[in-house]
């Protein structure tokens, strides 16, 4: 018996911790992600933050008396190609604006990344229809703002081992690198990366990671190359992972021979490519949840339509949890019309809540706040 393709290996592995609620799949979401899904807003990039950064601190240093901002020197540090140039630049950044705690700091970070919303959020639908939980490096609330959800940070150590146990109730986001509102969390410059680098709880929970979860890797590309997740890779190169695990780097067609190249097998990373394009990121992932030849039957009981993945999966297995109802959502009522009838059709008092011009987001969402769905006891 020949072994699964690697795509196939990855559908297995989402369906196995669907049916088992083992929690086996992470998947971790870099700023590719958040910028497909603003539209390519300037602070949705870690290039176009710092730029954001260097007006915010020339605007800042307006009123310094004795000292000035080099905004020529750190320009020239974010036109470079080294990250260690543009870690030198965000440095510079968080030093001018009182990073962690000035007021300065705080504003910036909230009127940037935490303005940003989504303003093509089908991608951040398609993470959310995979079902498992989410973790990303962005400091935006991008992904909780469409799935309903609430973020943590790295630095609550005891969520985010409750999260990763199953013991948190409900699902949330886990922010890796920080989130905008708590200023003391963002890993920017050297400070802050020094800060999580000798974070021995922080390093532990990402190796733990490694080793007990198989990581999906969606809109990271250069953010591997960050050094918090850089060493995380060196020191993937340099042990032995479990034979169980296997990670999953997915980028577009051109960009995957450089890192096949770069990362040996003992890392056990597959690098996949979803297409040639970052629009074709969606319906790859479509597909790892529901079978592309094979359309969805019509149950006896209710007629509707329900998705590969639920067909395929064992009732008493599989736990119906808000995340699940979303996803199932999505994946089986593809347009607005179909979303509006079903939930004219078993579900009127809520259809009647709908004002002209909301989103299909915010509809489920209004549908799952008065639906009580009793979240399982792990």
């Amino acid at each position: 018996m020949s072994a699964p393709s690697p795509v196939n290996l990855l559908r297995q592995r989402i369906h196995e911790a669907l049916t088992k609620r083992d929690r086996s799949v992470l998947v971790v979401v870099g700023s590719g992600v958040s910028i497909s899904a603003t539209g390519n807003a300037k602070a949705a990039s870690w290039g176009g933050l710092l730029g954001l950064g260097i007006e915010r601190c020339q605007q800042v240093a307006q009123g310094w008396r004795t000292r000035r901002f080099d905004a020529v020197g750190v320009q020239a540090q974010l036109a470079s190609n080294k990250v260690s140039d543009w870690i030198a630049a965000a440095t510079a950044i968080e030093k001018a604006l009182g990073a962690p705690d000035g007021a300065a700091y705080k504003d910036w970070l909230r009127e940037t990344v935490g303005a940003l919303t989504p303003t093509q959020p089908d991608v951040l639908h398609a993470l959310g229809m995979l079902g498992v939980p989410l973790a990303t490096t962005n400091y935006d609330g991008l992904l909780e703002y469409a799935l309903g959800l609430q973020g943590m940070t790295w630095r609550t150590h005891g969520l985010v081992d409750q999260l990763l146990t199953g013991a948190y109730p409900g699902d949330a986001v886990l922010h890796l690198h920080g989130h905008f509102s708590e200023p003391q969390s963002v890993i920017l410059g050297a400070a802050s990366y020094a800060k999580i680098l000798g974070d021995k709880r922080a390093q532990s929970t990402l190796h733990h990671l490694l080793q007990s979860r198989d990581l999906i890797f969606v809109g990271m590309g250069g953010g591997l190359d960050d050094p918090n997740f850089g060493a995380l890779l060196d020191w993937a190169n340099d042990v032995s992972l479990p034979e169980s695990r296997y990670h999953f780097l997915l980028l577009r067609e051109s960009e995957t021979p450089a890192w096949r190249a770069r990362l040996v097998l003992t890392s056990r990373i597959h690098v996949l490519s979803y297409g040639q394009n970052y629009a074709d990121l969606v319906p790859f992932l479509h597909g790892l949840v529901s079978v592309p030849t094979a359309p969805g039957v019509a149950s006896p009981s209710t007629g509707i339509l329900a998705p590969a993945w639920v067909q395929e999966s064992n009732p008493e297995q599989l736990t119906i949890s808000r995340n699940l109802v979303r996803r199932a959502f999505f994946d089986t009522l593809r347009t607005d019309s179909d979303a509006d009838a079903f939930c004219l059709d078993h579900f009127p008092e809520t259809y009647r809540q709908f004002s002209s011009g909301m989103d299909r987001q915010r509809k489920v969402n209004q549908l799952l706040s008065l639906i009580h769905i009793s979240e399982p006891t792990r």
